[in-house]
């Protein structure tokens, strides 16, 4: 049984969302956390299989919380589902060690996948939200990773910069949902290429130095 944690401030949003996920076979939404305390508190001492983790939380940020949890769980996985979707909050998120980022007003189908993908290695994202992080890394990028990937891999990468899902990737492709999900990681793809760079440029702002004058969350 899959073991999910939900850390939402909407009670209603959370409650709703808890009674979903246990509905489905092989998910058990086995707490809900309104706010950080809570969660930084009690969510180590039960080892979920992923972590739902809302950005406006009352007494914390949900970024925040996340990088709290990671510092004592470097092994946790965290998907942030969250209403918000702009440059800073994604920037962050991924900064703090969050596995992947799904928007809400996408469907609870594509929640689930996004949960599944966590779990196999990949680091999920809404199309909205790849398509905008692809786009601000492309030339920097294609100039740092080209050796790094096969030229099914650019297929994908290029695909995903379009705001493909997988199954338009896969039938663009010619291939199955499900080898895009397993072997070519749609979400995981591009986030191992492209998150080392974005936590590269991270620590260059961090001690005060400007990388190629570029602003990944201003971009995005």
């Amino acid at each position: 049984m899959i073991q999910i944690v939900v850390v939402e401030d909407d009670v209603e949003l959370q409650q709703s969302l808890c009674k979903r996920l246990n509905s489905v076979d092989d998910f058990e939404c086995s707490h809900c956390f309104s706010g950080r305390r809570n969660a930084v508190s009690q969510i180590p001492e039960l080892h979920p299989d992923v972590v739902l983790m809302d950005i406006n939380l009352p007494d914390m940020s949900g970024v925040d919380c996340v990088a709290t949890l990671m510092n004592q769980q470097p092994h946790l996985k965290i998907l942030m589902f969250t209403a918000f979707e702009n440059g800073k909050d994604v920037f962050a998120a991924f900064k703090a060690d969050a596995s992947g980022y799904i928007v809400k007003r996408h469907s609870f189908a594509e929640l689930l996948e996004g949960i599944r993908d966590v779990l196999n290695g990949g680091a999920p994202m809404t199309p909205s939200i790849a398509r905008k992080v692809v786009q601000s890394f492309r030339p920097t990028v294609t100039q740092v990773h080209q050796q790094e990937l096969t030229k099914r891999e650019e297929e994908v990468l290029a695909l995903v910069a379009k705001g493909l899902q997988n199954k338009e990737v896969a039938g663009q492709l010619y291939i199955s949902s499900e080898t895009v999900r397993s072997e070519y990681r749609l979400g995981g793809c591009q986030i191992k290429i492209l998150l080392s760079e974005l936590i590269r440029r991270a620590a260059h702002r961090d001690t005060g130095v400007v990388h190629e004058n570029i602003h990944v969350a201003d971009r995005i």
